[in-house]
C-alpha cells in the first residue's frame, strides 16, 4: 500500500536559469541528477545515449528530459544524466545526452516529468520542471 501512495508523490519543482538555452538546460539536468541517486564516483563506465529533435526549444528540452528519465526508469542501477549537446537547426532544435550508469541498485522510483515551463527572461532563460515520484 505504501508504494501506491508514494508512487504519485509530487516533488519540489526544479527551477533552472541560465544566460542561454544550453546553460539553463544544463542547470536543469544538474537538478534532476540530485533525484537520481547517482554520483560520479560510483559510475561503471556503462552509458546509454539518447537524442531528440523538435521544432521549439521548449519541446526539445521536454523531450530530452523525458528521454533521460525514461532510460533511467528502464535501468535498475543508479545513474547521472549528461547533456552533451544542443544546437539550433533550420528545422528547430536537436539535443543529445547520456545516462551514465552506476554500480548500486536504485532504492527509489525514477521521477516522472509532469510539466516543463520555459520562459525567456531579460538576460537569459528560466526552466521550471514539475516532477512526481
Amino acid at each position: 500500500m505504501l508504494e501506491a501512495i508514494t508512487a504519485n508523490e509530487p516533488l519540489e519543482p526544479i527551477v533552472a536559469t541560465g544566460r542561454d538555452r544550453r546553460s539553463a538546460l544544463g542547470t536543469l539536468v544538474a537538478g534532476v541528477n540530485r533525484l537520481l541517486e547517482g554520483n560520479e564516483r560510483g559510475l561503471t563506465g556503462r552509458s546509454v545515449r539518447f537524442d531528440v529533435e523538435r521544432n521549439t526549444f521548449g519541446e526539445t528540452a521536454q523531450a530530452l528530459l523525458e528521454a533521460a528519465l525514461d532510460l533511467a526508469g528502464e535501468e535498475q542501477a543508479v545513474g547521472i544524466v549528461t547533456l552533451d549537446g544542443l544546437i539550433k537547426t533550420d528545422d528547430g532544435f536537436v539535443g543529445w545526452g547520456s545516462l551514465l550508469l552506476g554500480e548500486k541498485i536504485r532504492a527509489r522510483p525514477v521521477p516522472v516529468l509532469q510539466s516543463l515551463m520555459v520562459e525567456q527572461e531579460p538576460g537569459g532563460w528560466r526552466l521550471t520542471a514539475k516532477l512526481r515520484r
